[in-house]
């Protein structure tokens, strides 16, 4: 929710919660879109330590937990509980509903001139100069494009031996991808994390939503091979 929260905010603009009539507008400006749904839920979340302070306060055992210490949990719990649930059903909405501005991320990506893919390029180069010098060498270059306004791609290409380098540095490492102007390759483990999330929720995969257009199997959750389409679905 605070991801969120930071995201819709104009000068990120990468997400926008769901609309609905009469929530997250404004009395006095109606051009605004404000992230109600994460206020609540960040809000419900605020009170949650307060309260499991007081059921952990509660848990003293003198002669087998005498008095007020169980008594204030009658409290507490049912109120945390509340508050929980809550905040599922307002995530759920949220998540169901939002709406993703991938051309404004690849905007806010390209925003550095490539100085995003710095450490990228250090990486590559470091089997062949050195770690450290190839650390010496892409910071001079990033120092280079930010006080000529460029990007860092066109200040590599014209260093001879970086770009001669460049063909042999390996494809790819643990820690970063080739280096590339648009940055694509830098998922690190975030394919990994969606495959996880959609095999523990198979009734949210994509190709729920695609199985009425397409019998082709989804590369998410349908490895095995595509699924077979029910009447509603082709309906």
């Amino acid at each position: 929710a605070r991801d969120v929260a930071l995201m819709m905010q104009t000068e990120v603009g990468e997400v926008l919660e769901p609309a609905a009539p009469g929530r997250g507008g404004s009395s006095t400006m109606p051009h605004k879109r404000n992230p109600a749904l994460s206020a609540t839920i960040l809000g419900a979340a605020g009170l949650a330590p307060q309260l499991l302070a007081t059921i952990a306060a509660g848990g003293a055992g003198e002669h087998e937990r005498f008095a007020g210490g169980w008594q204030s949990e009658w409290l507490a719990l049912p109120e945390l509980a509340r508050l929980t649930g809550g905040v599922m059903a307002r995530l759920a909405e949220l998540l169901e509903g939002l709406d993703v501005k991938p051309e404004r991320m690849r905007a806010n990506l390209d925003a550095t001139g490539g100085l995003l893919m710095a450490e990228a390029a250090q990486m590559a180069l470091a089997p062949a100069l050195g770690r450290l010098v190839a650390h010496d060498r892409i910071e001079a270059a990033c120092r280079k494009a930010v006080g000529e306004g460029r990007g860092l791609l066109d200040v590599l290409a014209e260093d001879g031996e970086i770009t001669a380098l460049a063909p042999r540095a390996p494809r790819r490492t643990p820690r970063s991808r080739r280096l590339s102007r648009r940055g694509g390759g830098l998922r690190g483990s975030c394919a990994g994390a969606v495959e996880r999330g959609l095999r523990l929720s198979p009734r949210r995969c994509p190709c729920r939503s695609r199985a009425a257009r397409s019998s082709a199997p989804c590369p998410w959750c349908c490895a095995a091979g595509p699924r077979p389409r029910s009447r509603a679905s082709a309906a």
